[in-house]
């Protein structure tokens, strides 16, 4: 920005500050969201006072004057903002060693009409050292906090922030813009062009806005001016006659509305174009304020659509959620206050965030079962990003089939969707605040909207498995299922094991189902929380397995029928299991458990219908309970015994059936 000397139009003096205007809540939010402290990191960054990441490594940007090696990498620095706040971003280079970068957030209705927000990211002097912290990193660093603010917002109307490129060679880079943007024959709402927004000396307040008569150009001056009035923002505004010095003049070479706002050009800044342009001598709560008018004057004019505010429901301990709309704040901290532990998502591995997006899904654990309220705006569809491999995914805002998600490429999810409720299952529908994981044979994306529907059958069902196994360890779950038929090893992996202490049991070979006829039949179980109960549903009355427990220092055989329930300690956190052949003869099965106090179930098995009789002795021999003495069918049975009457001691017990009598010993320890 070259220094001018302009003369005074009129002091703004038709406001009265006793009128009462009329406050948008959905704009005050928007306003208020708007944080002095991220726009001074940013003009510490562009102007050196401090590093900055650039592509992975850190960077400081010394200069960014066009024939430095800095002024690419502050383009950079640029882009990649717009890129990590969702924005469609692209470079436009208009010479070999010039670019703009413009960042696009579309809005709602079909119109192609859009709004800008600017300011040139080049600077001077030439030399090495060109720190530019007013001019113009105040300007560009205002544009970056606006994109961060109106990232989470939706409008009727499409908005761009852009970082126009040598400015101080001539408008080069808008220039570019604006020419480019009349023969396509854009339809540009409005400009606002950002330069040299943070010298304040005196604290003043007074702010200079440039306006004429080409296209709109007093309308937005007007609209600036008012809502310096209407959201009650401390500055003095005077609108002056516009000047050809900054980027706002090429838009109205081109007959479209634009102004520029500036500092007070009385009070100008004396450093500006020297190597002593830095922070330390800016007024951040002035820069504040030019930036909050800016944002209230483009919401108006890009009409941003109110918030709302949902609730998402947390148990006790791990949960996987995600948040259903576009969040105002995205910290950790203020949607999850009560969380005990980091948000973790996935990228190949865990890793951990403060800051949580909508369409990603995330760990957290709490102390107690909480609901939390968050605000935000809604998304009726969404495209989210899939890696090769598991992915963590959020949802929005309502109950979306999994037979509506579309892929691209076509057909490239290889598992169901996985919930996790205490334990995984799959899903066939994803809820708003819950996470899911997916697994995905390339990389791609997937899109989700609440207006889907059903278009195929969801082929994750698992109500073909006739058997299983169910843990429970408190009200947690989790269920493993048993094949009669060949499967899909790779469908049915479960995905990635939930973080230490939470509940989890799979295979060995991660899978959630098995055929019990290979090596790896091993089950691995997680839990804070034992002994965990384990129960052998079948759809086959008849059918046998042995499940196998180191205990005292050896391997111990338990077989179970359907329905039946073991408990498992702490110590039995592996196990194995195989299918055990019916019996082909009368057979009496070791009680469980064993030790026992003071119940324990004993069972046999009976190859005919058959007069049976069950009976308990002790160490002398003496008959101490016939526990049954009748008739019985074909099949398995199991009888209770309760010993809460007797003293600690060894007992045996001995089933008759036809010609068959065995006994076996069972120990009492009170």
């Amino acid at each position: 920005m070259k220094k001018i000397k302009q003369n005074l139009i009129l002091i703004i003096c038709f406001l009265s500050l006793s009128n009462v205007y009329s406050q948008p809540p959905q704009i005050v939010q928007l306003i208020n969201q708007v944080n002095k402290d991220s726009i001074a990191l940013y003009i510490r960054q562009l102007s050196g006072d401090t590093s900055c990441v650039i592509g992975g490594a850190p960077y400081t940007i010394l200069s960014r004057h066009k024939n430095q090696p800095g002024n690419d990498k502050a383009a950079q620095f640029i882009y990649e903002k717009f890129q990590s706040w969702g924005y469609q971003v692209q470079y436009e280079s208009f010479s070999s060693t010039g670019k703009n970068v413009i960042a696009t957030k579309q809005g709602m209705n079909d119109s192609q009409a859009y709004f800008v927000i600017c300011a040139h990211y080049d600077n001077m002097p030439t030399g090495t050292t060109a720190p530019g912290a007013d001019d113009n990193a105040s300007g560009t660093a205002t544009v970056l906090e606006l994109a961060r603010v109106f990232s989470k917002y939706n409008s009727n109307y499409t908005i761009k922030f852009i970082g126009f490129d040598e400015e101080e060679q001539g408008l080069v880079g808008s220039n570019y813009y604006a020419t480019q943007a009349r023969n396509r024959n854009d339809s540009i709402i409005g400009v606002i062009n950002l330069d040299m927004t943070a010298y304040d000396a005196n604290n003043d307040g007074i702010v200079d806005v440039h306006s004429n008569n080409v296209a709109n150009t007093s309308q937005i001056a007007n609209e600036w001016i008012n809502n310096i009035y209407q959201y009650g923002i401390a500055l003095t505004p005077r609108m002056v006659t516009s000047q050809p010095y900054s980027d706002h003049y090429s838009f109205h070479q081109k007959n479209y509305g634009a102004i520029l706002a500036i500092e007070y050009d009385l009070e100008f800044n004396p450093r500006y174009h020297t190597v002593n342009d830095k922070f330390q001598y800016l007024n951040m709560n002035y820069a504040h304020k030019i930036a909050q008018v800016t944002a209230a004057t483009a919401a108006e004019y890009i009409q941003v659509l109110s918030t709302n505010a949902v609730t998402v429901f947390t148990n006790v301990g791990w949960n996987l959620l995600s948040i259903p709309i576009q969040p105002l704040d995205g910290r950790k901290s203020v949607l999850f206050p009560g969380a005990t532990s980091y948000a973790y998502t996935f990228d190949g591995t865990y890793i951990t965030k403060d800051t949580l997006e909508i369409g990603k899904g995330y760990w957290l654990k709490f102390n107690s079962a909480q609901n939390h309220n968050i605000s935000g705006q809604p998304i009726s569809s969404l495209s989210i990003s899939l890696k090769q491999g598991w992915n963590l995914i959020g949802t929005l805002n309502g109950t979306i089939p999994v037979s509506s998600v579309t892929t691209s490429p076509p057909n490239i999810l290889s598992s169901p969707f996985y919930e996790y409720n205490g334990g995984y299952a799959t899903s066939q529908q994803l809820e708003k605040g819950k996470g899911y994981w997916v697994k995905s044979s390339q990389n791609g994306s997937m899109t989700i909207s609440l207006s889907g529907k059903s278009s195929t059958a969801f082929n994750g069902n698992q109500s073909n498995f006739k058997s299983a196994l169910i843990f429970r360890a408190g009200n947690k779950v989790q269920k493993l299922f048993i094949s009669e038929f060949k499967y899909d090893a790779e469908f049915f992996e479960l995905p990635p094991v939930p973080p230490q202490g939470s509940f989890d049991v799979r295979f060995m070979n991660n899978s959630i189902v098995n055929n019990l006829n290979e090596d790896n039949s091993v089950i691995q179980i997680q839990s804070d929380i034992f002994p965990v109960e384990l129960t052998f549903e079948s759809q086959n009355t008849n059918e046998l397995i042995s499940i196998f427990i180191f205990r005292n220092g050896k391997e111990e055989e338990i077989t179970l029928s359907k329905n039946d329930k073991i408990l498992l300690g702490e110590a039995e956190n592996i196990i194995r299991i195989k299918k055990k052949e019916l019996p082909t003869n009368f057979i009496l099965l070791q009680n469980y458990p064993n030790p026992f106090n003071p119940n324990t179930n004993i069972k046999f098995y009976i190859k005919e219908k058959s007069k049976v009789s069950l009976l308990v002795y002790n160490l002398q021999g003496q008959l101490i309970e016939t526990l049954i003495d009748r008739e019985l069918e074909t099949g398995f049975h199991t009888i209770n015994f309760d010993g809460s009457k007797l003293p600690s001691g060894i007992y045996f017990y001995e089933l008759k059936a036809r010609n068959f009598r065995e006994i076996k010993k069972m120990i009492l320890l009170k």
